[in-house]
């Protein structure tokens, strides 16, 4: 039996020639990729940017972002969005009631 196992998977750490911050790092690497067709690009929600998901966008890749509570118009989105039929999203966890 043979496992299926992914093409490639990259992790990027790359600070040099940057201010030694993520941000402007992970802005860098980004800016520095000729093409992210076909990509999926994942990242915390530091990386819930403008100029990154631009990016990211334009250069032909998709992007999954974790958004939290301080970005509180694009959090009330998100969750306009989970209320549609038919969601993309996961559905919630059911709380086990039982004890």
């Amino acid at each position: 039996m043979r496992m299926e196992l992914p093409l490639a998977v990259a992790v990027y750490d790359q600070k040099e020639g940057t201010q030694r911050c993520e941000l402007s790092a992970a802005s860098a690497l980004l800016e520095s990729l000729p093409a992210l067709d076909g990509k999926m690009i994942t990242a915390d929600a530091l990386h819930c940017q403008r100029t990154h998901t631009a990016t990211i966008v334009e250069k032909g890749g998709d992007y999954l972002l974790q958004i939290k509570a301080n970005q509180e118009n694009l959090l009330k989105k998100a969750q306009a969005l989970d209320r549609l039929k038919d969601t993309p999203f996961l559905t919630k966890p059911e709380q086990d009631t039982a004890a």
